[in-house]
């Protein structure tokens, strides 16, 4: 696409995550123009401003002049109506979790490269600020060489919703929905792991979708946990990383969410930071044995970096963040996971075509 013009995106539903996250993000974005919604009965984009056009199938989003789909339905439909968009010559962003398989991921990926359309998805959480600061830690080497490192999200949700994300079908429950970003942000700082060993459980009743999940992940000489629950009335902390040297411990959550839902666009001013009472504790031994404790400022949260980076590489200017043989690597990840509980077992990571 030309340097100047200007994308034309559509999205393929309208749901709390669309009005959510990624209708204020798009509107940060000089470059890109959300034009079409795809709601099969409804009319609440129409409120949208500027107001876009509403149409009533998927066929009248293909044949329309959008640049970029957004697919923003139930799982198990995102492979179908991702590869629909791709052969109708748009490029696609698919909210995580991209797919339900492998072989579903691969397909898509052959596919865009066959169309020659960008094909990417929606893994915001690298952009957090608890994992940014996390990833800078690392970067550093500030706590010495690894030893563990804990990544849990904690809630406190014992009455089920009943949407779709419960119900007992392929790619739903908690381990898909949240175990998707913090396999994400594990891969991203230390890339796949030697095995896998997980630990997966519904816990509420009337719900048939996991809904509270323990995950290993084996580096060799050290092992990072993910751990997600409904049932936590008091969470505790969000990251922990142990090393030879220190530690660094955060609690609480990224506060970016919470600003969109109040409707708070991204382009406010102080936009993803947090009180320095929210900033998370680095511990260290010095040589003299005394161990120093330190609180680090935690960097901005810039879930608008995604969709910025996106109207870039369409561009031409930059190389995209989040590649869909990225994303695909996550989605291997989930079915060791699968794996591993029906065997109980650890899981290499090379069992089922990972890449090292």
């Amino acid at each position: 696409m030309g340097k100047a013009s200007l994308v034309k995106v559509g999205l393929l539903g309208f749901g709390m995550v669309a009005e959510r996250f990624h209708v204020p993000l798009l509107r940060a974005q000089k470059r890109l123009r959300l034009t079409h919604v795809v709601e099969r009965h409804r009319d609440r984009s129409k409120k949208l401003q500027p107001p876009v056009q509403t149409v009533r199938t998927v066929e009248e989003l293909w044949e329309s002049d959008v640049d970029v789909v957004i697919v923003l339905t139930p799982n198990e439909s995102h492979f179908e109506f991702a590869a629909q968009a791709l052969r109708a010559g748009k490029h696609v962003v698919v909210d995580k979790p991209f797919t339900v398989t492998t072989a579903q991921a691969d397909e898509l990926i052959e596919l865009s490269h066959a169309m020659g359309r960008l094909l990417t998805v929606f893994h915001n959480r690298r952009w957090d600020n608890d994992f940014l600061t996390l990833r800078g830690l690392v970067a550093q080497g500030a706590v010495g060489r690894i030893r563990r490192l804990e990544s849990r999200w904690e809630r406190h949700r014992p009455e089920p919703k009943g949407d779709w994300r419960e119900q007992p079908i392929e790619g739903m429950g908690v381990l898909y929905d949240l175990g998707s970003h913090l396999i994400d942000q594990v891969l991203q700082l230390f890339g796949p792991p030697g095995r896998i060993l997980s630990h997966l459980q519904i816990q509420r009743e009337n719900v048939g979708a996991v809904d509270c999940f323990d995950l290993t992940f084996d580096y060799g000489t050290w092992q990072a946990c993910l751990r997600s629950d409904c049932l936590t009335p008091v969470p505790s902390h969000r990251f922990a990383i142990y090393g030879e040297s220190g530690s660094y411990l955060k609690h609480g959550l990224d506060p970016q969410e919470d600003a969109l839902k109040a409707g708070v666009l991204p382009l406010a001013p102080n936009w993803g930071t947090e009180p320095e009472e929210s900033w998370g504790a680095l511990k260290t031994l010095g040589t003299d044995g005394k161990v120093r404790s330190e609180r680090i400022p935690t960097l901005p949260g810039n879930y608008g970096e995604f969709y910025r980076n996106l109207a870039a590489t369409l561009a031409g200017n930059e190389p995209l963040h989040v590649t869909a043989e990225q994303a695909r690597e996550v989605i291997l990840a989930l079915e060791l996971c699968l794996e591993s509980q029906k065997t109980g077992r650890w899981v290499d990571w090379s069992s089922r075509g990972g890449t090292a």
